[in-house]
């Protein structure tokens, strides 16, 4: 829990000095790259992707390459990231170097992104950090490149340049499959302002109808009129994958998209027209996270985008920003991170290991326990 601490308390004290301070740079870059970057066997499903790497590194290229489509189909893996991890166990051949490279990537991304409206990028991160650490940061490495892709591509959109940016848009999905949903409402929203309207109409309407009539029985609906493969999803998330109701988790989740819906309303009319497609954005995200707001999964995956790019909009000067609203979220954040380290699984992430010190020192990792213990856990709640 030090490291978590130290990593926030340095990002904190970054943010406050000026931008051309070098110490600055030096606090914001060397606890982000070591306690993030090089996180050893922690979080969840590293071990897909650890083992998947290890895989990946015993083949040659050309039986990879003759049996491509079969490895997308074994590990179930968008083609994009199962090539980056072929590539990477063959370039960087460390695991965990691999992940270092993609995190960075992440960080470039974003600040890159929020360059464009002039944000404190190191801010940003102190909120992203309170939200995602655990989640986006930790665990989930195909979102995070996806993520990351796709924020390129809104950068290189909003900075004109749009035949890239549509590329690297297109590009998003091939690594997580949920980025076509953002790569999509992205497109609508930067097309017509009357188009953008009707959008976030629908929805609104969308997100009120599907609460009203109940998602599974929408899904049970749906599922002989949709294509095959979306409506074995369906299923999955409805009737096979069961999420336990939390009566605190939805009252946070809803007190989040509240402030954030506030804040992002405020500045859909903005004056400078990139705050103003990003809140706009965001803000068909939150409709579509409350639609879904009965499934887990789609409120994190929209989650995940909304807090990186309403983090970057938060400080920056260009926004309109109600005092109350940095430090709403800002207490919301140390709630969400307090109960990360608090909750049943938390052992997946406490205590911390770093793995730089475990190769100097030569310790041996309990990720492998963890994981077992993991796996029990979830047995034990597939069972009842």
């Amino acid at each position: 829990m030090t490291a978590y601490l130290f990593l926030l308390s340095t990002t904190a004290w970054a943010s406050i000095l000026s931008p051309g301070n070098v110490v600055r740079k030096v606090l914001f870059f060397v606890p982000t790259l070591l306690i993030v970057g090089f996180k050893y066997e922690i979080g969840f499903d590293w071990h897909v992707y650890a083992r998947q790497f290890q895989h990946f590194s015993e083949i040659p290229p050309g039986e990879f390459f003759e049996n491509f489509f079969i490895y997308v189909g074994i590990y179930q893996h968008e083609p994009l990231y199962v090539l980056f991890s072929y590539m990477g166990a063959h370039i960087l051949g460390i695991y965990e170097v691999f992940y270092c490279a993609l995190f960075l990537l992440f960080v470039y991304s974003t600040a890159r992104l929020g360059k464009l409206i002039d944000t404190n990028t190191v801010a940003a991160f102190f909120v992203i950090h309170l939200f995602l650490l655990f989640t986006l940061e930790f665990s989930t490495l195909r979102q995070m490149v996806s993520l990351s892709i796709l924020n390129l591509g809104i950068s290189f959109t909003l900075e004109g340049r749009k035949i890239r940016g549509f590329a690297f848009l297109i590009l998003s999905p091939f690594f997580q499959g949920s980025s076509a949903i953002f790569a999509i409402i992205f497109l609508l929203v930067g097309s017509t302002r009357r188009l953008t309207r009707v959008l976030l109409a629908f929805a609104l309407i969308v997100a009120i109808a599907i609460n009203a009539i109940g998602f599974t029985a929408l899904a049970s609906l749906l599922s002989g009129i949709v294509p095959g493969f979306l409506a074995t999803k369906l299923t999955y998330y409805t009737e096979v994958r069961q999420f336990d109701f939390n009566m605190l988790e939805t009252l946070f989740a809803i007190s989040v998209y509240l402030v954030l819906g506030y804040f992002l309303f405020v500045n859909q009319k903005n004056q400078n027209s990139i705050v103003r497609d990003l809140s706009t954005f965001l803000l068909v995200l939150i409709a579509i996270a409350i639609a879904g707001f009965a499934i887990t999964t789609m409120r994190n995956r929209m989650l995940y985008e909304i807090i990186t790019v309403a983090a970057l909009l938060l400080f920056s000067p260009h926004t309109k920003n109600p005092i109350f609203i940095r430090t709403t979220v800002i207490i919301l954040g140390f709630i969400f991170f307090a109960a990360s380290l608090t909750k049943a699984t938390s052992f997946m992430y406490v205590p911390y290991q770093n793995y730089l010190w475990f190769q100097i020192w030569e310790l041996k990792s309990d990720g492998p326990d963890r994981q077992d213990r993991l796996n029990s856990i979830l047995r034990s709640r597939a069972a009842f």
